[in-house]
C-alpha cells in the first residue's frame, strides 16, 4: 500500500521491496498536497518512480517505452507561499536490459516538462526523445530533441517553427496539444476544480474511470464495455474511446464537469486512436475497417462539426496532412504511454 505523509517542503522516500521478474524494485518520491504554486498545478509533477508497472496506477507521470527504453518524469518545485524559488524537471531514460543498463538524465531548456515521445527523425539513426518544456511564467514553450546514443541536444525548436511542423513528433508536441492522461498547468490557481489526471481500469464487463481533480478529490465513473486511451484536456475537459461490446462499434466519448458532453463517432466502425488539440476545444480521431486505408477526422466540440479529414493512400505516395500523422505514427515510430490499465477491480 501506498502512503502519503505531508511535508512541506522536502520529500519522503518509501523504499518497497518486490520478488520476483516482473515485479522490480522502486522508490516513490511524493508529497500529499497538490501544489499550490501559481506555476504549477500537478500534485503528480512531485511523484518520482524507477521500474515499476506496479506503481503505474498510482502516479499520474506515466512512463513511455519501446522494446529497448523506458523513460519517465521525475520533479521537484519548491517555494514558500505561493512563488516557486527552485523548480527541476527532469527527463529519466534507461535501457531495459538487466546488466548495466544505461542511464541518461536530460534537462530542457525550461524548467517544466509538459509531454515527451520516443520517436525517430529523418536523417538521424538513432532513437532520440523529444521533450516539450515551457518556462517559468508559463508563456512560452520549447521542443528540444536528444540523442538516446549519448544524451546529447540535437535540434531545438520555438512555438511558430512547431505550429508549422510537418512531421509527426512536431504535430504532436505543438503547443496546443494534449495528448497524455494527465495534465500539467502552468497557469495561476482558480477556484475551479478541474480534472488533472485520468485512468481506467476494465474487468471484462465493466470499466472504472477514475478522474483525479487538482485537489486531489476524485470522481469514480462505471460504464458497461470497454474504455480506452483516456485523456485529459488543459482546458479540464476529459474523453476516452468506448467499445460496446453488443456492437463492437467504438467511438470517443467526452466528459465535463460531472457529465458526458458528446460522443463522437469515426467514418468507420472502430476507432485506432485520438487526442485533444487546442487545449480542449477540439479532437483528431482515426477510424479504421478491415482492408480499408485508415480515416483521419478532425472535429470541433462546441460545433461537433467536422473541420477536416484526410485518408491514406493505397499506392502511399500521398502524404498526410500534419496533424493526421501522429496517428498514422502510433505503432510505428512514435511511442506513447500506456493509457490503460485492463486489470480487475473489486
Amino acid at each position: 500500500m501506498l502512503k502519503f505523509i505531508r511535508y512541506p517542503f522536502f520529500l519522503i522516500s518509501f523504499y518497497f521491496p518486490f520478488l520476483g521478474v516482473l515485479i522490480l524494485s522502486a522508490h516513490l518520491l511524493t508529497t500529499n498536497e497538490p501544489c499550490s504554486y501559481p506555476t504549477c498545478s500537478s500534485r503528480w509533477i512531485h511523484g518520482k518512480i524507477t521500474d515499476s508497472s506496479f506503481l503505474l496506477s498510482q502516479l499520474g507521470l506515466c512512463p513511455i517505452e519501446t522494446d529497448r527504453f523506458i523513460g519517465w518524469i521525475e520533479g521537484i518545485h519548491k517555494g514558500i507561499g505561493h512563488s516557486v524559488d527552485f523548480a527541476d524537471d527532469t527527463l529519466v531514460i534507461r535501457e531495459k536490459k538487466e546488466a548495466n543498463p544505461k542511464t541518461l538524465k536530460i534537462h530542457s531548456t525550461y524548467p517544466f516538462i509538459e509531454a515527451w515521445v520516443l520517436c525517430q527523425i529523418e536523417d538521424i539513426g538513432n532513437m532520440v526523445a523529444a521533450v516539450r518544456s515551457r518556462n517559468a511564467n508559463g508563456d512560452d514553450i520549447r521542443v528540444e530533441v536528444f540523442d538516446l546514443e549519448n544524451g546529447k541536444l540535437i535540434k531545438t525548436e520555438s512555438s511558430q517553427e512547431l505550429a508549422f511542423g510537418t512531421k509527426a513528433w512536431e504535430q504532436l508536441l505543438r503547443e496546443d496539444v494534449d495528448f497524455l492522461p494527465f495534465c500539467i498547468r502552468h497557469e495561476k490557481s482558480t477556484e475551479k476544480d478541474d480534472p488533472v489526471r485520468v485512468e481506467t481500469k476494465y474487468n471484462t464487463k465493466t470499466t472504472r474511470i477514475t478522474i483525479i481533480m487538482q485537489s486531489g478529490q476524485k470522481t469514480i465513473l462505471e460504464y458497461p464495455g470497454k474504455c480506452l486511451e483516456a485523456k485529459v484536456a488543459r482546458n479540464g475537459t476529459v474523453g476516452w474511446i468506448r467499445t460496446l461490446k453488443e456492437t463492437d462499434r467504438s467511438f470517443v466519448e467526452i466528459y465535463r464537469e460531472g457529465n458526458i458532453i458528446s460522443r463522437i463517432f469515426g467514418k468507420y466502425q472502430k476507432l485506432k486512436n485520438w487526442y485533444f488539440e487546442k487545449e480542449g476545444r477540439g479532437i483528431v480521431l482515426c477510424s479504421f475497417a478491415e482492408e480499408i486505408p485508415p480515416y483521419y477526422e478532425r472535429y470541433d466540440l462546441n460545433s461537433l462539426r467536422k473541420t477536416d479529414s484526410d485518408e491514406e493512400s493505397l499506392d502511399q505516395w500521398t502524404e498526410l496532412k500534419p496533424w493526421a500523422k501522429p496517428l498514422d505514427a502510433i505503432g510505428k515510430n512514435i511511442f506513447l504511454p500506456s493509457f490503460s490499465y485492463s486489470e480487475a477491480f473489486e
